[in-house]
């Protein structure tokens, strides 16, 4: 049976759960969506959820102990700040710990089912009201995805590429990739002179629209 609070798992399950958002990068892309910090025992923990989150949306990779160094000196009251920096400690001291790999499968599969929950509820609430069915169906699709595998940098470098492919525009005004046909037939992506086959009397140019 599944737990249904975090703090079921135990104090120290938490704390290895963060030793994995710290040295596991995949881990951290994969669950970024569903990590819940609020769901952590107590304000230490959540604090130190809520930078692994703030500095991986940001710089796209884990958080460092020199960060939290800088970190834990902007926390303001004395009893928030030693449990934080003891917290780390822990934290650190688990950085190697053998069962890892265990604790990250364990930690995806409670955000997931914690995700899952929510969308539930949340569905029953709109089947008592208006009874969206497309509403309900678009929330249980997305609970379904929370937490799948992906690669953040490969579908950026896609979602570039595209973007160039359909932000170039000739001196004509036409939009499109200038292609440069060789008298093989075969063709490159070079821009020789930023003009496609209808402003253009220069070599064999064709431009994809």
């Amino acid at each position: 049976m599944a737990n249904n609070r975090l703090s079921d798992y135990g104090h120290m399950f938490q704390v290895k759960s963060i030793s994995c958002l710290m040295i596991k990068p995949d881990f951290m892309e994969q669950v970024f969506d569903i990590l819940d910090e609020s769901l952590y025992d107590n304000d230490a923990l959540k604090w130190i959820v809520k930078q692994c989150k703030e500095y991986f949306n940001e710089y796209k990779k884990p958080i460092t102990l020199d960060v939290f160094k800088v970190k834990t000196s902007e926390v303001q009251g004395d009893i928030l700040k030693t449990t934080i920096i003891e917290t780390l400690k822990e934290v650190y001291r688990y950085l190697d710990a053998p069962d890892l790999d265990y604790i990250q499968d364990m930690a995806l599969d409670f955000f997931k089912n914690q995700m899952l929950k929510n969308a539930i509820v949340e569905s029953v609430e709109i089947l008592e009201g208006d009874g969206d069915f497309d509403a309900i169906k678009t929330i249980i699709d997305n609970a379904m995805r929370a937490g799948a595998e992906r690669n953040v940098g490969h579908e950026y470098a896609e979602e570039v590429a595209i973007e160039q492919r359909y932000s170039y525009r000739c001196e004509c005004g036409r939009r499109g990739l200038p292609i440069e046909f060789s008298s093989h037939g075969k063709y490159n992506s070079s821009i020789s002179n930023g003009r496609c086959d209808c402003c253009s009397t220069i070599g064999k140019k064709r431009v994809l629209h």
